[in-house]
């Protein structure tokens, strides 16, 4: 699910902010002994117009957070490196997370607001190996 945010004030004004581009949501397994997953994106990105140059991403997955706040013109993109390993989360035994093959499934958000008030936001599930024999 997708949704865009217009302050009141600018109601007038058509909103000039994208939505958030986040493909390939991943959860990764680093130790294959421990039931600890990474999760992370290839990318995020978003764009607004037409000189907004202040971007504050904040990534929420369950109790995590991480915020990246950075200047751009007109186009922010967060880069999986910015996340470093991304999200420490639970990998879950076999079947956890609803799916007979795989382990814990994750909720994620992604919120941007730029420097207009305007925001944007992403939702999403990322499925995880599971841990275990």
């Amino acid at each position: 699910m997708r949704e865009i945010t217009v302050p009141s004030q600018t109601l007038a004004v058509q909103p000039a902010i994208s939505f958030i581009e986040s493909p390939s949501d991943t959860c990764y397994k680093p130790d294959p002994t421990q039931d600890a997953c990474c999760t992370n994106w290839y990318y995020n990105s978003v764009s607004a117009s037409p000189d907004y140059n202040y971007h504050d991403a904040d990534h929420q997955l369950g109790g995590h957070r991480g915020q990246d706040l950075g200047v751009f013109p007109g186009v922010g993109a967060c880069p999986v490196q910015q996340l470093g390993e991304g999200f420490k989360v639970l990998c879950g035994a076999l079947g956890s997370g609803g799916n007979p093959d795989l382990g814990a499934t994750h909720a994620w958000t992604i919120r941007v607001r730029d420097s207009a008030g305007l925001s944007s936001a992403n939702y999403g599930t990322v499925y995880c190996p599971f841990h275990g024999p």
